[in-house]
């Protein structure tokens, strides 16, 4: 995949988001959310020529990010995608409020790595 494809696919990742919170399907909007905000991760990633392959390599992609642009907002909403909607797909362990939270966080992050992206160039 490229970095167009990887944003591409954040954009059908959040669609479906939307589609299946309107259903009432939070578990499924969870791991919707959560493949928006890993497509972002490696469409940057890509783009700057980093390691992406890893859940470790993604998180570090991530800091290097927040540092560099001094926003916290990427380190709390990816932690967010990975330690709470990406798992709630299988456990369903948060609540409605919880899981709005969260959402919006995600939400933010996908926002921000966008930007990011578009940025690099490689948008489009």
């Amino acid at each position: 995949m490229t970095p167009n494809d990887h944003i591409r696919m954040v954009a059908s990742c959040l669609q479906a988001a939307e589609q299946m919170l309107a259903s009432g399907e939070n578990l499924l909007a969870s791991e919707m959310l959560w493949g928006a905000a890993i497509h972002s991760v490696n469409a940057v990633a890509m783009q700057r020529g980093w390691d992406h392959g890893k859940y470790s390599h993604k998180s570090d992609v991530v800091d290097r990010l927040a540092d560099q642009y001094e926003d916290s907002v990427l380190t709390g909403g990816f932690w967010a995608a990975r330690h709470r909607l990406h798992p709630n797909f299988d456990k369903g362990f948060l609540t409605e409020a919880q899981f709005n939270d969260y959402r919006q966080d995600v939400q933010h992050f996908v926002d921000r790595m966008l930007e990011i992206a578009k940025s690099g160039g490689e948008y489009g």
